[in-house]
């Protein structure tokens, strides 16, 4: 069932994007582009959010003291749907701002939609990168496939060793939350802010290894996201392909700065909140954006007065600890909203708020299995995250983000034996599945 809803998205956009194309008049090519998005929009809303909106009706016929008779429901959700969407969907939109011609084999389109190494959770691509490749002739080259391999390695560490690792924590605490006051509820935020990047980014690395090895390029969706200098900087490096999507397709199209203050704000809290529901149905998502575009207003409407206070106590005089210190404040602005959709519900969200810093007395018994993991799974997991900033510290400056570039041999060697080493050893074997799977 959930296939055939693929395609009927397929189908639709393909033949609304060739309507937008020989359409003898602009009311004509609007219309078909308020079909294809409207389709899109409705498939997804109609999987992801109906239950959400049902569940929001029925607390608000409690409130106001009207009846209301569907009870709950949550349809199960195809994988992949909110990623392979947007992607169908930002090419109708390219097709009619004139970035794209319409593609006219119904074949190569479906592989667009559909082609397997990033399908399930990105990176979203765009028509006018992903598509062309397909008319390339591909031929086997064997340093790159080595290269692609050692990408998909990359990947499985990050998963297996680190964000499965973790996950054992953020399962236990974050399962029954109301057990636990003060430090483990902290340790456990710590341990998702890595879980869900190693997560997420794992499987990026896994994609586009994969990918690599057949002869084609995605687009890198992770710059070392924790070492971000502001909340803006933060979202230029995270899921890059998904907030460079609502800014092309969202953000600007609201009128991005505006004519005004209040408006470059207004469309900033818009795209973030539709950010927050875009990654899950339900008022914690909601939340989670909101916080997000709040951080990205108050950051932007008092730069004059951070900037003028850091000269005024001599900050400006030592750029690297300044540097450092907008990294600890901006990390701990990300991690202080993960509780939203770490948490089940608002309720576990507000506990969680309410007592992490309650009863702060440190335990040697979270080390010794209390918490879901004991001590050495504890020191491979953080010796885990130095080696993998390591790595990335040494492809920053890759476009390609190859293990082939770092230098010197011995060392690159080194590297590669020890991921093999630790994926093997250290690797959680009961692999949980993708956090990014629900979205």
């Amino acid at each position: 069932m959930y296939a055939l809803l693929m395609l009927l998205t397929t189908l639709i956009d393909w033949y609304a994007a060739i309507k937008i194309e020989a359409a003898p008049d602009n009311r004509s090519r609007k219309l078909w582009l308020f079909t294809s998005i409207l389709s899109n929009l409705l498939m997804l809303g109609g999987f992801k959010y109906t239950g959400f909106l049902n569940d929001l009706a029925i607390s608000m016929s409690k409130l106001i003291g009207v009846g209301y008779q569907i009870d709950p429901f949550h349809i199960l959700l195809p994988v992949g749907i909110s990623f392979y969407t947007f992607q169908s969907m930002s090419y109708a939109i390219d097709v009619y701002r004139g970035n794209m011609r319409a593609e006219k084999n119904p074949g190569m389109f479906a592989l667009y939609v559909s082609f397997f190494p990033q399908l399930v959770i990105g990176p979203i691509e765009r028509s006018t990168d992903l598509l062309p490749q397909f008319y390339d002739k591909k031929y086997f080259d064997l340093s790159r496939a080595v290269d692609g391999m050692k990408l998909m390695l990359f990947g499985y560490f990050k998963k297996m060793v680190i964000a499965d690792r973790l996950g054992l924590v953020v399962e236990r605490v974050y399962g029954s939350p109301h057990d636990y006051t003060g430090f483990p509820l902290i340790i456990a935020t710590y341990c998702f802010a890595f879980q869900v990047y190693c997560d997420f980014s794992g499987y990026t690395d896994i994609a586009r290894g994969s990918a690599k090895v057949l002869g084609f390029r995605l687009k890198e969706n992770f710059i070392m996201p924790y070492f971000a200098t502001s909340i803006n900087d933060f979202w230029r490096r995270w899921h890059i392909t998904m907030s460079s999507w609502f800014r092309d397709y969202l953000y600007k199209p609201l009128g991005g700065k505006g004519d005004s203050t209040f408006h470059w704000y207004r469309n900033l809290l818009i795209t973030f909140t539709v950010i927050g529901i875009w990654h899950g149905a339900g008022l914690t998502f909601l939340l989670f954006g909101l916080i997000h575009g709040i951080y990205t207003v108050v950051y932007l409407a008092t730069q004059k007065v951070r900037k003028n206070f850091s000269e005024f106590i001599g900050l400006m005089r030592v750029p690297r600890f300044k540097k450092l210190l907008d990294i600890f404040i901006t990390f701990h602005l990300v991690l202080l909203s993960y509780p939203i959709i770490a948490a089940h519900n608002i309720n576990d969200t507000w506990y969680f708020f309410t007592h992490m810093f309650q009863d702060l007395i440190f335990s040697t018994s979270y080390f010794r299995g209390e918490l879901g993991l004991f001590g050495t799974g504890f020191f491979v997991a953080v010796m885990g995250i130095v080696l993998m900033e390591l790595i990335h510290s040494k492809l920053i400056n890759d476009p390609e983000k190859s293990f082939t570039n770092i230098k010197p041999v011995w060392l690159r060697w080194s590297v590669y034996y020890i991921l093999i080493y630790t994926v093997i050893i250290f690797g959680e074997q009961f692999a949980q599945e993708y956090y990014y799977f629900q979205f």
